[in-house]
């Protein structure tokens, strides 16, 4: 495959009368996965910049979006997720949990999770089990808009383990975690990690791959 594109959808969710996806109607499994023992692609886009490419994930009953290198595959891909609405519906405020991580990555050449809402999972809201390059900036991690649409309010909806977890696989055949970059320097990538069951950011099992390490202005 070439490059995939997941924009606009609503999964897991359906539509009310104001045509917004906030009705919990969840698939059984994960919301979104993609296979690496399946099928190589060069680039992996999640959501995006613009209203018209956003999902809204939630209410499924493991993960939110499973990106796996199960098998013998590996996940030789950029990967960008970016701008979605991950356990609450398209208002960014009504609970949609996930039953398991909201984001869990396996793999990948380099990984961008660029400024999501991850609220409510049962589980961790970002789980890192591998890949290269990763960049998580500009998110909000167990903060949720209010009803009105904006952040004026407050509102934590924290997910139940760790907000973000870098937490390398013991599999021997694993390709390690390289390069970690959480925040940043510019006030847009700052990410907001609040109301975590467990640590707001942990880093865990990792190998000696994981340099350097970055963690700034969150």
């Amino acid at each position: 495959l070439g490059e995939v594109n997941v924009h606009g959808n609503a999964i897991g969710l359906g539509i009310d009368d104001n045509n917004e996806a906030v009705n919990a109607h969840g698939n059984m499994n994960d919301g979104i996965v993609v296979d690496s023992s399946y099928s190589e692609f060069a680039d992996l886009s999640i959501g995006g910049d613009g209203n018209s490419e956003v999902n809204s994930i939630g209410a499924n009953g493991n993960n939110g979006i499973t990106i796996s290198d199960a098998g013998s595959g590996t996940v030789s891909a950029d990967i960008t997720i970016e701008h979605n609405n991950i356990g609450v519906g398209d208002d960014g405020f009504s609970n949609a949990a996930n039953g398991g991580d909201n984001i869990k990555i396996a793999d990948g050449d380099t990984i961008d999770i660029i400024s999501n809402i991850i609220a409510n999972a049962t589980g961790h809201g970002v789980l890192a089990e591998g890949g290269k390059n990763w960049s998580i900036k500009g998110n909000n991690i167990g903060l949720i808009k209010d009803p009105d649409g904006l952040y004026d309010d407050i509102i934590a909806a924290g997910n139940g383990g760790n907000g973000i977890y870098f937490n390398q696989v013991t599999d021997p055949a694993a390709t390690g975690i390289e390069g970690l970059k959480i925040g940043g320097s510019l006030a847009s990538e700052m990410n907001v990690v609040v109301a975590s069951g467990g640590a707001g950011i942990a880093i865990d099992e990792v190998n000696d791959a994981l340099t350097p390490i970055m963690i700034m202005s969150n």
